[in-house]
């Protein structure tokens, strides 16, 4: 799990001086070895910030946790 937020933490930072997309990628890089939340937040622009809390169980596959996210994310964010 702290693979998984040292990597979103990097995306969120890197992101954060790139320029406005309607494309984006989040990459994982192993399982969760503990229960927890991914948290990402999206600002559109000249829109309000949107947070998004993902719970991820303990010990799942890198797969698993990347499918959850997806599931959260359809579910939670406006369509496109």
């Amino acid at each position: 799990m702290r693979v998984l937020t040292l990597l979103l933490l990097l995306a969120i930072a890197t992101a954060a001086g790139a320029s406005p997309s309607n494309k984006w990628r989040l990459e994982f890089s192993g399982g969760s070895h503990s229960a927890g939340e991914i948290v990402i937040e999206f600002k559109p622009v000249g829109g309000e910030p949107m947070i998004v809390q993902i719970s991820v169980a303990d010990d799942k596959s890198e797969n698993a946790v990347a499918k959850r996210v997806v599931e959260v994310l359809r579910k939670e964010l406006p369509p496109v």
